[in-house]
């Protein structure tokens, strides 16, 4: 049982499907609402509220979720760590936060431009934001929005346009996994 729990959390096939289930959950969220959004900003409508946030928090999260995965099945294919041994999953080193996803590209030599860098970072902040209703320390709670959640702005649309669909475009390629089908427009 524990070999095959240190095989499995090793194995990047399975950190690879992971990373496309939880993406094509990600592109199930926030399609519908992408369609109204276009819809609306086309015809110069308001956006539906509260609406935006019951879908993009979640599906966001799922993204970056996405994001960690792909970037530790480079990881592993690139021999770059482990993450499971004697049956325990193992912290990345050099990682102050497991969820860091700039600095996991960094690790598994993922290179970014300093735009896909600002996205990495606004979907890390988007793990917390997308599950919990305060960040995880009182120190960022200078970054929660005017209705108390926490603010992932100012990161290039949160991931979900060209910048954040670039990034996942390749990751899909760099793990050599057919394209899923991020949404960025209807």
């Amino acid at each position: 049982m524990l070999a095959h729990f240190d095989s499995r959390g090793n194995d990047p096939a399975m950190w690879r499907a992971y990373a496309h289930e939880l993406n094509a959950a990600s592109v199930a969220l926030i399609t519908p609402w992408l369609a109204i959004m276009w819809a609306r900003t086309e015809h110069g409508a308001p956006l539906p509220d509260p609406l935006p946030r019951s879908f993009t928090g979640p599906a966001i999260m799922l993204r970056a979720m996405a994001c960690e995965c792909y970037l530790k099945a480079l990881g592993l294919q690139r021999g770059k760590f482990l993450l499971a041994v004697g049956g325990r999953f193992k912290k990345i080193a050099g990682l102050k936060n497991q969820h860091d996803l700039s600095g996991l590209a960094r690790v598994v030599d993922f290179q970014v431009t300093h735009e896909e860098e600002a996205a990495l970072k606004g979907l890390s902040r988007s793990i917390s934001a997308g599950r919990y209703p305060i960040p995880l320390h009182w120190s960022e709670a200078g970054r929660l929005t005017p209705d108390g959640r926490i603010d992932v702005s100012g990161s290039s649309g949160w991931g979900w346009d060209s910048v954040g669909d670039g990034i996942m475009a390749r990751l899909v390629q760099a793990d050599q996994l057919p394209p899923s089908q991020p949404a960025t427009t209807p």
